[in-house]
Parts: C-alpha cells; structure tokens; sequence
C-alpha cells in the first residue's frame, strides 16, 4: 500500500480484502480546507462524509479551513456542505441512526478565540445533508465534541463538551 509516504489526509481502498497488498488511494483534499481530517462516515449510497477539523495560522488566528465535505466516489468530487459557522473549527459528524435515508446529520462544533471563530460553537442538525443547517444549541454550548445517540430508544442523545459535561436529551 501507499500508506508509508508520510502523506497525510484522507486514504481509500477498495480491496481491504487483500489485507497487506490491497491498494491505497490518496484522495484529493476538498475545497478551503488545509490538513486536518477529523471524523469520516461512509454512507449506504457509497459516498463519505468528514469533517476537517480547526486549523491555527502561525500568528495564531483560526483560517477558514474547517467544516462538512461530501465526496462522490463516482465522480472523484468534493462538496462543501458547511455552514459558514463551521468554518473554523469542526469537531465530529454523526449521522441520525433513525434516519433510514441518510439525510440527517449532526455536527460538533467548537467555538475559537480572537476574531471570527467566537460564539460559533454549539450542535449543528441538517435534514437534507448539509443544503441547510439549524444550530440546535443556541448560545448555550461553547465546544461541542459530539452527540451519540442510546441505541435502545433514539429519541435519548448524549452531548459532549469540552469544558460544560455531558448533557443529555429525552426527546431528540
């Protein structure tokens, strides 16, 4: 495999069957962002949806490289599907495990410091894989990991901070 040229970001194979001889694809990155894949799902339709996490420049400023990406296996082509508030630090994705359509997403989003990353975080909720997006959190959160979901009665979820606990919802 490819797997040993110190390249980073996002690798596919489609031989995983082959175990040490299958064959690794180093993917294009998508749009805006610069390193730092953080969470990848692979859809029932076959495509994959990551986010790229927050990334600071040298004079300490977040870049507007993070956010939501949707990528067509078919035809080898990024989507920017991100809400302009999660341009600057994305966190993890999970997919509804009550929508049989795969449609409705949830994203962990943190919020930076100094300038245009400030009050930005919170859970984020689309129905439409990321056309539109609702910030289901308000100002309430301000660094949201993730969300999980009770496998035995989904209407029960799990939110992750960073520095506000674990809270938990009856009625997703």
């Amino acid at each position: 495999g490819g797997g040993s040229s110190g390249l980073g970001g996002i690798w596919m194979t489609n031989d995983l069957n082959n175990l040490g001889s299958s064959q690794w694809i180093h993917l294009a990155a998508p749009p805006r962002t610069e390193g730092h894949p953080a969470s990848i799902a692979v859809l029932n339709d076959g495509k994959m949806v990551c986010t790229f996490s927050g990334r600071i420049n040298p004079a300490g400023s977040f870049t507007p490289s993070s956010g939501v990406f949707l990528y067509d296996p078919v035809a080898n082509f990024w989507t920017d599907v991100s809400d302009p508030d999660m341009y600057y630090w994305t966190k993890d994705i999970v997919i509804d495990p009550g929508d049989n359509t795969q449609n409705t997403w949830y994203v962990g989003v943190f919020s930076g410091w100094g300038g245009a990353p400030n009050g930005k975080g919170g859970l984020y909720k689309t129905t439409n894989r990321g056309v539109s997006w609702t910030k289901l959190t308000g100002s309430q959160f301000d660094r949201v990991t993730s969300i999980t979901f009770n496998p035995q009665s989904l209407s029960n979820a799990y939110l992750t901070t960073e520095t506000q606990g674990l809270w938990s919802s009856p009625d997703m």
